[in-house]
């Protein structure tokens, strides 16, 4: 049980770094300072990533699994995490692209206000318009 704990303890762990390496930029824009602590967490994301290499905390994870009794993964953290959360049992095309759709950036800026009347020259027509040629 102990060991699961903390198998389960390195995973959060590593998920905020893997956060903190994705979006940490972000934080940089906010508190400049934070930079020291970001460019060589992005860099050692970076080389993890375009190397091929594991980062040192996937194979400590799974040591600690299989001291718990449970059964390893095959490949890396992301490959084992990631894909179940972006692409969920279940999901459909259709769901796909209902929430590429929702989630585009460009729509809530070219969209009409409520109430408003959708004219020719307005966002939500070059909007109707993107997505026919895209799903034409």
């Amino acid at each position: 049980m102990v060991y699961r704990l903390l198998a389960d303890g390195l995973v959060l762990i590593h998920l905020a770094f893997v956060d903190f390496v994705v979006a940490g930029g972000l934080l940089v824009l906010w508190r400049p300072a934070w930079r020291w602590n970001h460019l060589p967490a992005a860099a050692r994301g970076a080389l993890v990533e375009f190397t091929g290499w594991i980062f040192p905390l996937t194979p400590w994870e799974q040591a600690l699994r299989l001291q718990a009794g449970q059964a390893g993964y095959e490949g890396g953290f992301i490959e084992h995490y990631i894909p179940p959360v972006l692409y969920p049992a279940g999901r459909t095309s259709d769901i796909q692209v209902g929430l590429g759709v929702w989630w585009s950036p460009s729509t809530s800026a070219s969209m009409p206000s409520s109430g408003a009347a959708a004219d020719p020259d307005s966002g939500a027509s070059r909007l109707e318009s993107r997505a026919y040629r895209n799903f034409a």
